[in-house]
């Protein structure tokens, strides 16, 4: 680690980190770069050095809040695609990027410093890194898709329109402008996209031949299988998996105890 430099990137890194990124964890290297171009709207990257070669990086999301009924608003932190070239890993650089990661976002105000462990396992190593611990959960329901209710695409201010709408009695994370178009190309690389789906909206990814619905919201919860049927219809799928917050399901968000009231609807993480 002695010989390890860990500083915020720049923009001659890119060609860099989308290597990295792209060789992590296998995304297409158009979605990369639409990430980093959008990248300093978001929030930042901090990027490990060691003779002159970027081997390590992680993400800090900041153009996200915490918004209650209310109307107060936290701003949220979220330490997002730490990757470790393979020869640097096990020495502690992917430990030492999250804590500077955590440490830029508290320089610019984050209040709020969460993450999304990719495995369950690791929800124990963000606690001791970290000090982040399980604060959300959610459950995922298979139905059989069928072209229920009519389904047609939105855009991104029509979808930020509606979800806030549908939002705006619960606690809940609301995307800034950027962020909400990344979440928008990322569900459309996976052959997804934003829904108006009967009287809901829903945001969905196709993969493994499977729709995943990651975000399904609606004024009638009892109608929320017909709706993620349909959607699972609309993209081909014969399959559809459903996602929804549940206090008693898998381990979703790791953040400070207390700092997301257990209500809190999440929903479009970046995973």
């Amino acid at each position: 680690m002695s010989d390890l430099c860990i500083r915020e990137y720049e923009k001659r890194d890119h060609a860099a980190l989308t290597r990295l990124w792209a060789e992590t964890f296998g995304d297409d290297e158009a979605l990369i770069s639409a990430f980093l171009r959008l990248l300093p709207e978001m929030g930042g990257c901090v990027a490990a050095e060691r003779e002159g070669r970027i081997v390590g990086a992680a993400y800090l999301i900041t153009g996200m809040e915490l918004a209650s009924p209310a109307g107060e608003k936290q701003l949220l932190g979220y330490l997002y695609a730490v990757a470790v070239e393979p020869a640097a890993r096990g020495r502690g650089v992917g430990a030492a990027l999250s804590r500077a990661a955590f440490d830029w976002g508290r320089a610019r105000g984050a209040q709020i410093l969460c993450t999304q462990p990719a495995e369950p396992r690791l929800f124990d190593w963000y606690g001791e890194v970290l000090g982040v611990r399980c604060a959300l959960r959610r459950r995922v329901e298979t139905y059989s898709s069928a072209a229920l209710e009519p389904c047609m695409e939105l855009s991104c201010t029509d979808y930020r329109f509606w979800r806030e709408r549908m939002l705006q009695e619960r606690p809940h994370i609301r995307l800034g402008d950027a962020a909400l178009s990344f979440q928008q190309l990322l569900c459309r690389s996976y052959g997804g996209g934003f829904f108006a789906v009967g009287d809901g909206v829903a945001a969905a990814t196709l993969e493994n031949g499977r729709c995943v619905v990651r975000e399904l919201l609606c004024p009638d919860e009892a109608g929320r299988r017909a709706l993620a049927a349909s959607l699972g219809a609309q993209l081909g799928a014969a399959e559809t998996l459903l996602y929804t917050p549940d206090p008693d399901g898998e381990p979703y968000i790791a953040a400070p105890d207390g700092a997301l009231p257990p209500d809190c609807v999440w929903n479009l993480s970046f995973d």
